[in-house]
């Protein structure tokens, strides 16, 4: 803008010279200013008073004035940090009071800025603040009325196009007559990327007359929503259609929905698991078989067994689940799951077609104190896959089941209570 036009930035102008006395006179200063940025440095393009031509951008009070879009009163210059170097040449500054107003073109473009300045330092009424706003929107419109509509609307339609390309979102804009596209006026970047829009697509889309979205469905393996609108320039008929990918978002969806099922599974598992510790408080052979048909069908077993070593004694349970699925648990693995604590250990034996797997949880006390579940599963290559085995449920089930049976009474009972307790910390938590 400031390329196409010269009179914003050469030779002498009455119109700007004219607001630069109105400022000086309504707010009795000695100096005034219209300035516009150019480069790293503001040129001063109409000025009363020893004002130099060019002013640092860094420092200068007016680059404040056009970050913030708003008016600025400085009531010393020299004592406001911000300004410490503010300098032309090898000469400072010559001003001390400063107010200045933004010079904003419709459409919100800051073009440069309006200033009122003072030799001493100066406390500018509110009044004043309203003297130079009313002026600062007077140059404004003088400016607009001298670039012309055609400028106006060029740079409007540049910074459009600009702040358009950098959307991931596609934008088309498209000719219609009698409800068919003639031709395609405008796409952005993100749209000449994408496939086409289809006019059944975009009939379909601006069938809705509240501007929902039209969800396209599927395009090249990604889900597209599109919005469509109708519009008239000139008494030309066009449609704009915004279209998003939304294909991460629904994957996001789907596994948000997913947690959200794992999570109510999840809370339902130890509500069960809260009822059977509730099951008969004290030890019993009931519990037991309850907390074995429970680990039989939440982990889709077809073998579960639990045992308890104590004092020298073996004591041992089992369920079967499907007879499809059992699988004999051996002896020697629920020995060694008795004789070293083993946490959702798992074991296959035979040939890797039709091996059977063991898992197991267990807590060993001491060397004649110590309990342990195990779980057999037989190959089935016709059924769905066995649950994935969780410690953490396979250990609080263990826990129920042994309550306080196996309570040692010899020296080891304080130890093997401390164990006990500490291992099922979390399980506890959980239930």
């Amino acid at each position: 803008m400031m390329e196409d036009n010269e009179f914003l930035t050469t030779g002498s102008d009455s119109v700007f010279d004219g607001f630069v006395r109105a400022v000086a006179a309504a707010l009795s200063v000695p100096m005034a200013m219209i300035a516009f940025e150019q480069d790293d440095h503001w040129l001063v393009r109409a000025a009363v008073g020893p004002v130099p031509e060019r002013l640092s951008r860094n420092q200068s009070p007016c680059t404040v004035v056009v970050e913030t879009g708003d008016y600025l009163a400085v009531h010393d210059i020299a004592a406001d940090r911000r300004f410490d170097s503010l300098e032309s040449g090898a000469r400072h500054t010559p001003f001390r009071g400063y107010a200045g107003i933004p010079i904003a073109l419709r459409g919100g473009r800051i073009l440069g800025c309006l200033a009122a300045m003072d030799v001493l330092p100066r406390v500018f009424s509110e009044g004043e603040r309203a003297l130079l706003e009313g002026l600062g929107a007077a140059v404004a419109a003088s400016i607009e009325r001298r670039l012309g509509l055609p400028t106006i609307v060029r740079t409007k339609a540049l910074l459009l196009s600009n702040a358009l390309e950098h959307t991931d979102d596609a934008v088309r804009v498209f000719r219609l007559e009698d409800g068919c596209i003639v031709d395609v006026t405008y796409q952005n970047r993100a749209a000449l990327a994408a496939p086409s829009v289809s006019m059944v697509e975009l009939a379909e889309a601006l069938d809705d007359e509240d501007g929902e979205v039209f969800r396209a469905g599927a395009r090249d393996g990604s889900l597209v929503e599109m919005q469509a609108r109708r519009f008239e320039i000139l008494d030309q008929t066009y449609a704009v259609t915004i279209e998003r990918d939304v294909t991460q978002h629904e994957r996001v969806e789907q596994a948000y929905d997913e947690a959200a099922i794992a999570a109510r599974l999840q809370a339902d598992r130890y509500a069960d698991l809260a009822m059977l510790a509730a099951v008969d408080a004290p030890f019993s052979e009931r519990r037991i078989r309850l907390v074995l048909d429970f680990l039989l069908r939440e982990f889709r077993m077809g073998t579960a067994a639990f045992a308890i070593r104590s004092d020298g004694q073996q004591n041992l349970w089992e369920a079967q689940g499907n007879a499809a699925l059992q699988a004999p648990i051996p002896r020697e693995f629920i020995d060694a799951a008795l004789a070293v604590r083993t946490s959702v250990r798992h074991v296959q034996l035979g040939e890797p077609a039709t091996a059977a797997r063991f898992s197991c949880e267990s807590l060993v006390g001491s060397g004649s104190h110590s309990v342990a579940i195990c779980l057999g599963r037989a190959h089935a290559p016709a059924r769905d896959a066995a649950a994935p085995v969780d410690g953490e449920t396979l250990r609080t089930c263990m826990l129920i089941a042994a309550g306080d049976a196996i309570m040692p009474s010899d020296g080891h009972h304080h130890r093997w209570r401390a164990l006990l307790s500490r291992t099922s910390q979390d399980s506890q938590a959980r239930l």
